[in-house]
């Protein structure tokens, strides 16, 4: 995967209930304030509860463990925490393809192009054909 990928928005849409999630660099952002509610509100969840048992236990944990003379757990849950922000436009696009949803191109978006002869369900059918025709060639 290239960086462009991570620094691009992209539009997802469920083949089930045509409902459209936007991943971009602004993903990053919101998933480093919100956390794993982040990901939970995206439909992601099990990558919100990864990143919740992965970072929240880490930062809760460190008066714990400095009372107990351990080194400072905070510094690596920190770190996974900036580390879950910084990939969530990939975690997140990576979700929506395990669950079978249908990436659309800024054409099949409407910019820059004319659709008034083909109708929202004509366009959403051509996605569903790509994305199984892709499927069916790996």
């Amino acid at each position: 995967m290239s960086l462009e990928a991570l620094f691009s928005q992209r539009t997802f849409e469920s083949p089930y209930g045509k409902v459209r999630e936007v991943v971009g660099p602004s993903s990053a952002l919101w998933s480093l304030l919100l956390g794993p509610l982040y990901f939970w509100r995206k439909r992601a969840p099990v990558e919100g509860l990864v990143y919740f048992l992965l970072t929240v236990p880490m930062v809760g944990l460190a008066d714990v463990a400095e009372a107990a003379g351990l080194p400072d757990s905070i510094d690596l849950g920190i770190v996974l925490w900036v580390g879950f922000a910084l990939a969530a436009p990939a975690l997140l696009a990576a979700s929506y393809l395990r669950k079978g949803w249908v990436e659309i191109s800024e054409r099949e978006l409407g910019s820059g192009a004319n659709f008034t002869e083909a109708s929202d369900e004509d366009r959403y059918d051509a996605a569903i054909r790509r994305h199984l025709q892709n499927t069916a060639r790996r």
